[in-house]
Parts: C-alpha cells; structure tokens; sequence
C-alpha cells in the first residue's frame, strides 16, 4: 500500500500533466459553446425544423434523406436530432456535444500512437507512454482545430475522425496480435477497415481515406510487423487495404478528365484548383507549425486561386515542395519510417479535398486527422533519436509551442463566444473575405447600424463587382433604409444577367422578395421590379446551368405568387421547381395548396399521379413517398366528406 505522503512517481506525474492541460485547455474554449450558429450552420441543419418534431420512422427518413448526394452523410445527420429542440435559438448543446467528441477523439489518438509507437520501440513502454500523450495534447490543444469543433456542422469532421481511429485501433490489433489465431487477427483486421470505413464514410466522405490511414502506418512504422504477417493475413491485408484505395484514386482520376473544363458554381476550373492546393498545404503547415491568434478563421474564401505556375510566383514553388516530399517519403520508408509516416499521414489524409474535386480552395477543418501525424513524428523523434542536451532544449520549446497553443485557443475561443465580436474579428483579418464582410453586415445591421452595414457592403460591392448577391445586399440596406432608387434596381436587373454564381444572390433575392411583397420601398421595389429581377437571373448561364440554382430561384417565385393569392401562378412555379429539383414533397405542397382551394380532386390527382422514379437515390431508399401520397389522399377524402357542401 502506498503511503499518502509518498512522492509522485514519474509517470504519475506525467499522467498528471497531461489531464491538468487537458483539464485547463477545457477551461479556457469553454466560453466559446456559448456562440452563434455561423455559415455551414444555417443551410445544412435547417431539415431540423422543415417537419416539426422529428418523432416518427417516416419524418426521419425524410429529414435523413435531405441531403442530394449518396450516401447523404446520415450518421452525422442523425447525431443532430436529440438537439432539434434546441435549433436555431440554442448553439450550446450542440457545440458541447461536438467539444466532447473532440476530447474523445484525443484520448483514441493517444491509444492508437501508443499501440503504434510500443510496437515500433518495444521495451521502452513508459516513455512511448508519454510521447503518445504529448502528440495527442498537442493535437487536442492546437487552435486551427477549433474550426471543426465550433462550426457545429462540422460534427460530420468529428464523427468521421471517431470512426475512423476506432477502424485503425482495431486494424491495428489485428497487425500486431502475434500470439492470437489467424482467425481472430483476421476479424480484427477485416472489422477494423470494412466496418471502420463504411461507419466513417456514413458521417463524412473522408471516411474513405481509413485504407490509406491504415496503409501510411503498416508501410513505414509497423513495417517489419507487417512483413511478418502470416501469408493469408498478408493476403488478407492487400485485399482490404488496395481495392479501396484503388476505388479512390480511380475516382480522383475520372474527375480529372476534365480539368479545364469552367465550373458553374466555382471561379477556378480544376486544374487551377490542383495548382492551388499545393500552397493551399504549405499554408496549413505553417499555422500548425506556428499557433498564432489573428490567423484562423472559418472564412478563407479570400485564398487567392492560382491562374498560372508563376501566378502568383509561390504556385510552382509549393507545387515542386509537394513533389519533393512525395520523393521523400518513397525513399525514407524504410530508413527514416517517422519522416515518410509524417509526410503519407498529412498529404494522403488531404487527397480527397485537395484533389480534382469542385470543392472551395481552403477549409481548416480539412487537418482535423491530418495533423495528427506531423506532431507525433515530431514528438517521437525528438523524445527517441535526439541527445541528451537536445532533448531537453526539445522539451522545453515544445512548452513553449504548447502555451501558445493554450494562449491562441483562449483567444479565439473568446473571440466565437459572441456573434458581434466573432463577426468583427473575421471581418478585420480576412478583409477581403465576401463571406466575412457579408457577416459583419448582418450583425451591424441587427444592431441598428445600418449606415456602416452599408458602408461595408458597399466596399466589398466595389472589390467584387461580378458578384450581384452582394449589390442585392446593398439594395436590401437601402431599401431598408428608405434610400433605394428605380435606377439602382434597374441597373441590378441587367447586372443579374451576366453576374457569377453566388450563394448570396439567392439569400439576397428572397430578401428583397419580402420587401417588396411588404412594400417596404414600393417606389422603387415592387413585386413587378422583383419578377423582373428574378426573369434576369433565370436567363443567366451561371445559374441555368445548375439544377438546385434554378429549382430555388422557381421556389422563391412560387412564394410571391402565394403572397399575392395567384393560385395558378404559384402551382405552375412549382412544376418549374420539380422539372428542375425532383423534390417529392413538391407534389404534397401542390395537393394542399389546392385542398385549401377546395379542389380536392385536384389534390387527390396531383397525388395519385406523382411519378417516385425520379427521387435520389436516398430518399428512394429512406422514404416510402408513395404510401405518404395515399395517407395524404385519405386525409383529403376524409376532410371533404366532413365539409359541408358549398351553395
């Protein structure tokens, strides 16, 4: 029994460290899961409140099936449902939920590194212990990573990661369970990365990158384990870990035939995006490597695409570092297997969102896993290979590191517990960011300000003068504002014709709807001035030529022929919305718009008549619309039969 005075052991003492920063660490972001909903937020989550209380198989298969794309991301989305009660007015809950996930996942970074490093350096467990809780510290307490924790969205990042280290702990087992059967390995091992990846990918596509997680380990630090392996293992292992990699790279490669093809909803072609991305990398290096408050942030729509190899110059620089690191890390595998991990780790765990996809240039969320690697390569070999005298000077900059760490989180955490203060702060260090300026608008024009939101829109107006979402904007200000002229309007109509694809022209164009079917400005902007705004934007081959822009765009039309009581007007809107976005809940909305007309054979055919062939994928296998139509239609029966008849 040990003495209560006894002195602290050394790996108590470590142990202790570790918790008590995690514990600080936890103490100083707290304030930020008292902040806003922001971005992302607010088009992904809102299937949360489209059908009430999801409290039936049938709403959440409908709420499931919101997304357009396979596999939907459905584990993630379902995550959000315990917290419904709580959208749009209650972020807390939300980012608790998402801040708990975070520390989860460190303390299953910690085990996969240990169960790594012990295998890499046996005999040495107490020091491998610590290296593996200092990487993983250090991968908790790094400020980007407050990016994927406080856009709440983002869960689908944390929920991937999860799944994701839980397939490779297993993998991992599997590789290394020496004295276990082949059978028993073999279930680790296949469970690992089958069941591993289906569950990662079901949160986020990223979850498809386990194989090459799995493969940047087994290739360089648990090599020797994995030539060891018994044939069918061996056997095993490549059909596991190739025909998905093989799957990826093959999809990577189809999208790149394309390459310079223009991109509808995008200002870069793929093979700009390509030539960006390699500084895109370099970037996120150096705000890892250098915690620093002021530079993180996430709106980064400011990155500046390359055009050219030379333009801007850094494009052919960065590109020639990834192609020297790829080299790197071929030849270090076997000699120097920490260096190749670091490099497989970063670069593969990136292929996906930094390859010949029409993604958006720079996400921090995007080196939630990925920087996992770089630290513990860092911190595994400074504490293993380094001298004495290096070691200790090694030591003591990685405390320093790790303060500013702690200090820039605290900073930034401060900054996302208020919406003013968040808005303000993305404004002031991403200046030329629309989506930042864009916020800092919204929020001066909540509190009263609406000068200086004009003033603001105004100047991001004049930098980006392609980009009508942000002119409307600047007419909503001054409609709301009792400053908007007929030739402003008018001069926005021809603009509408040639601008770019923006997400903002759409928020801006429902805005104005309101407005005018309110007759905020009725001089300037009445509805007839809005349709003709709307007829530009549908005549503009930017927006025509996306199918969700122009089901939107016949949507927000059908609104303002339901505010004007044009029941024609506003049924034809929206076979224009299902001719473009094969919405099922369309032809409900129809039947009840003509229930209400007391047409309710109308109603009846609209249903009966509703073509489900042409529903995604998802929704085909989530939701039975057909038998939601006859529910539908019983209730309409049931409802005319209780009327009395009219005359």
């Amino acid at each position: 029994m040990t003495p209560a005075n006894a002195p602290i052991q050394p790996r108590t003492a470590w142990l202790f460290g570790v918790l008590a920063t995690a514990f600080v660490y936890l103490y100083l972001v707290w304030p930020a899961v008292h902040g806003p909903f922001i971005f992302d937020d607010f088009p992904n989550l809102s299937a949360l409140a489209k059908n009430g209380l999801i409290d039936s198989w049938s709403k959440l298969g409908i709420y499931l099936s919101e997304a357009r794309s396979f596999p939907g991301r459905p584990l993630a989305m379902l995550s959000f449902v315990p917290q419904q009660a709580s959208w749009p007015d209650n972020p807390m809950p939300f980012k608790v939920i998402n801040l708990a996930l975070h520390f989860l996942n460190a303390g299953l970074l910690f085990l996969l590194l240990r169960t790594v490093s012990r295998a890499m350096w046996p005999g040495r467990e107490r020091a491998l212990d610590w290296v593996a809780a200092v990487a993983a510290l250090a991968w908790l307490i790094q400020p980007m990573q407050l990016s994927a924790v406080l856009l709440v969205i983002q869960r689908m990042t944390l929920l991937s990661t999860f799944f994701t280290l839980i397939g490779l702990l297993a993998y991992c087992r599997g590789l290394l369970a020496h004295t276990a059967s082949p059978t028993r390995r073999a279930l680790w091992m296949g469970g690992g990365v089958l069941l591993g990846t289906v569950l990662a990918t079901l949160c986020k596509e990223t979850g498809l990158l386990l194989p090459f997680y799995a493969w940047a380990i087994d290739a360089t630090l648990l090599r020797n384990q994995r030539e060891a392996l018994p044939r069918m293992l061996s056997g095993l292992r490549k059909l596991l870990l190739w025909p998905p990699i093989i799957f990826v790279l093959a999809f990577l490669l189809w999208n790149a035939r394309a390459l310079n093809a223009p991109i509808a909803t995008r200002d870069f072609t793929l093979a700009e995006r390509l030539l960006t991305e390699g500084r895109v990398l370099f970037d996120y290096l150096v705000n890892i490597a250098i915690p620093a408050y002021g530079k993180y942030s996430v709106y980064h729509d400011d990155f500046v695409a390359s055009r050219g190899l030379l333009d801007p110059w850094t494009t052919l620089p960065a590109l020639l570092g990834v192609l020297l690191f790829v080299v790197i890390a071929a030849i270090a595998r076997r000699r120097w297997p920490l260096l190749a991990f670091a490099i497989l780790w970063f670069g593969l765990g990136h292929i996906l969102e930094s390859g010949p996809i029409a993604l958006e240039l720079y996400f921090e969320h995007r080196n939630y896993l990925p920087m996992a690697g770089p630290l513990f390569a860092i911190f595994a070999g400074l504490a293993m290979m380094a001298p004495g005298r290096l070691k200790i000077a090694a030591g003591l900059l990685a405390g320093v590191w790790m303060m500013a760490c702690l200090l820039a989180s605290t900073l930034v955490a401060n900054v996302w517990s208020d919406p003013a203060r968040l808005a303000y702060f993305n404004a002031t260090s991403h200046p030329a960011s629309i989506r930042a300026q864009g916020d800092y608008a919204e929020q001066l024009y909540k509190a009263g300000k609406i000068e200086q939101a004009r003033s603001v829109m105004a100047a991001v107006a004049q930098r980006h003068p392609q980009d009508a979402g942000i002119t409307l904007g600047v007419m909503f200000l001054d409609c709301s504002n009792g400053a908007l002229g007929k030739k402003a309007v008018a001069d926005t109509t021809e603009k509408l014709r040639r601008s770019a694809w923006s997400r903002l022209t759409f928020e801006g164009l429902d805005q104005l709807r309101v407005l005018a079917s309110s007759k905020t400005c009725p001089v300037a902007l009445d509805e007839t001035a809005w349709l003709a705004m709307s007829d530009a934007l549908l005549t503009n081959p930017a927006f025509r030529s996306d199918p969700i822009a122009m089901g939107t765009l016949h949507y927000q039309r059908h609104s303002l022929a339901v505010s004007r009581g044009d029941l024609a007007t506003a049924l034809s809107e929206l076979d224009l919305v299902a001719s473009h976005d094969p919405d099922p809940e369309i032809p409900r909305l129809k039947a009840k718009y003509l229930m209400d007309a007391g047409l309710a054979d109308a109603a009846i055919d609209v249903l009966e008549h509703y073509d489900p062939t042409k529903r995604p994928l998802l929704r085909r296998l989530l939701v039975d619309d057909v038998q939601l139509n006859q529910q539908n239609i019983s209730a309409i029966r049931a409802r005319a039969a209780a009327s009395p008849p009219s005359g």
